[in-house]
């Protein structure tokens, strides 16, 4: 599946299409959540959860907002043990 890196995304952010649709989110090439389509310009944001939890919902934003808290709750939780959901 086709990686997208974008000038929109926050830096060492990439996005890997899912094979369940959405786009997985690597930060620094660690898988570290993903985001699904939620309506026209909306995408739900959810943040790798350590098991045997499912993912933590962030909530529903435009792409690149979705990206970028994703992107500050894996940095916000570095240094605290490494999430564990398998999604993507």
């Amino acid at each position: 599946m086709a990686n997208t890196a974008s000038t929109d995304l926050p830096a060492g952010v990439t996005l890997k299409a899912s094979a369940l649709g959405g786009y997985a989110v690597h930060l620094g090439g660690e898988f570290v959540g993903w985001i699904h389509e939620n309506g026209p310009e909306r995408w739900n944001a959810y943040r790798r959860a350590e098991p045997p939890r499912t993912g933590e919902f962030l909530g529903a934003f435009r792409r690149a907002d979705a990206v970028e808290r994703i992107a500050r709750a894996a940095t916000n939780t570095a240094g605290h043990g490494k999430a564990g959901h398998a999604q993507g």
